[in-house]
């Protein structure tokens, strides 16, 4: 019995969680605003987001085509990454290149039509996509960023 006590308690507590809901509208001055609560005179847009970022990391490696040569040196590699402005992991990323002197390009798919193109050609479902030459990181882990990148 104490389980289902339990159980409802929680549920009771998630549910206003689960259904938040996200407005938009526009004031009078023509600003746009975003809000879980619509004001009670404007005309709303009820908006439902689509959270695209990576929860775990996934390494995709190429398919060898000849045998490996001398191992580059971290200096020699290239490290490119797709992100967008919002994306916490894609700040927690770019801190950790900035702390350890990492090179990297980063492409904003939020600013630049060329970077939605190209992360449209690489079916990404979410951000970052970060490149080590090429060795491709869906999501960010700094262990998993080490392992590749110093081997």
């Amino acid at each position: 019995m104490r389980k289902y006590i339990l159980l409802f308690t929680a549920l009771f507590i998630i549910s206003p969680i689960v259904l938040a809901e996200i407005f938009k509208w526009v004031d009078d001055d023509g600003n746009v605003h975003f809000s879980d609560n619509p004001p009670e005179r404007a005309k709303t847009k009820k908006i439902t987001l689509k959270i695209n970022t990576y929860q775990s990391v996934q390494v995709i490696r190429p398919i060898p085509t000849r045998a490996p040569s001398n191992k580059a040196e971290p200096a020699d590699k290239s490290v490119i990454m797709y992100s967008a402005e919002w994306c916490g992991v894609c700040r927690r990323a770019k801190r950790f290149f900035n702390q350890n002197k990492i090179a990297f390009k980063e492409y904003d798919i939020d600013k630049s039509e060329e970077a939605k193109r190209k992360y449209k050609l690489l079916n990404a479902r979410g951000v970052p996509v970060i490149f080590i030459d090429d060795i491709r990181l869906n999501g960010f882990s700094a262990r998993q960023f080490k392992t590749i990148y110093y081997q």
